[in-house]
């Protein structure tokens, strides 16, 4: 037994560490799209952020670019995990590799690996965002509390792997998996305070945002950011924030290990 565990720990490791790496070589694979966002990116978020400036007074313009500027680092982080995750399955069933998947290792730790790309393609487009803040407007780019925005951001991530993931088993034997993602996306990132600082939204959206697994985390670690108020009392708002961030991994394994024993079954419709 005490030579069985170690062996199977490191077998799972292995499928989580590869799956990791294949993820960030795929991911710098395409040079062409990530010069074309890097390009794009400033024309859009100037569009935005003019017409904000528009309706704002000027004493509260460099409090609201600054906290724009984390929702567009939110924004991101989000998208990558909903289109990359919530496809995940899909692809797999469609490229045929699913079965070896859950026969050479596990399905759960070679989505886990996924965030790689995740956090990868975040770094990046963080640092990009925070650098044409600073340049262009001169938005204070300064974050209060380091230690707790690394901490908050780490349960940021485990929330959207959860959240993702469950996303990717619930619906990897439908067709229109795209779609139900660009119908869901928005509307999840407006209701857990990822577009617009939750303590903001409207009495009725607040309620929502109570609700989601995905707001005390992002809260958390824009008020680590920029000092803004949380949605809950700072303390509560950590302790709801870990306790969502355990609950959706643990959550995403049991619907995961559901999708590999249907798999194994055979009860799983075909991708087409």
């Amino acid at each position: 037994m005490e030579a069985y565990i170690p062996r199977r720990f490191r077998e799972a490791l292995y499928s989580a560490l590869v799956s990791a790496w294949s993820e960030v070589k795929i991911y710098f694979r395409y040079r062409a799209s990530m010069v074309i966002g890097l390009i794009t990116t400033p024309m859009w978020v100037l569009f935005f952020v003019l017409n904000f400036n528009l309706f704002l007074p000027a004493t509260y313009r460099a409090v609201a670019q600054r906290s724009l500027m984390w929702s567009f680092i939110f924004l991101e982080m989000f998208s990558e995990a909903i289109w990359n995750l919530g496809m995940a399955l899909r692809r797999m069933k469609e490229m045929g590799i699913i079965e070896h998947v859950i026969a050479t290792g596990s399905l759960f730790l070679t989505l886990l690996g996924r965030l790689s790309r995740i956090i990868t393609d975040t770094i990046i487009y963080g640092f990009y965002m925070i650098l044409f803040f600073y340049l262009s407007l001169g938005v204070d780019t300064s974050i209060r509390s380091p230690a707790l925005f690394i901490v908050s951001a780490m349960m940021a991530l485990a929330s959207c792997f959860g959240f993702s993931s469950i996303f990717s088993s619930i619906s990897y034997g439908r067709r229109n998996v795209a779609a139900l993602i660009n119908i869901l996306q928005f509307p999840v990132m407006i209701a857990s305070g990822i577009i617009l600082p939750a303590w903001i939204l409207p009495p009725q959206l607040k309620s929502i945002a109570a609700l989601s697994p995905l707001t005390c985390p992002f809260d958390l670690m824009r008020s680590a950011a920029t000092g803004e108020p949380t949605l809950f009392d700072l303390r509560l708002e950590f302790f709801l924030s870990l306790i969502s961030s355990i609950l959706m991994l643990f959550l995403s394994k049991k619907f995961i290990e559901r999708v590999e024993k249907k798999e194994m079954k055979g009860e799983v419709p075909g991708t087409l």
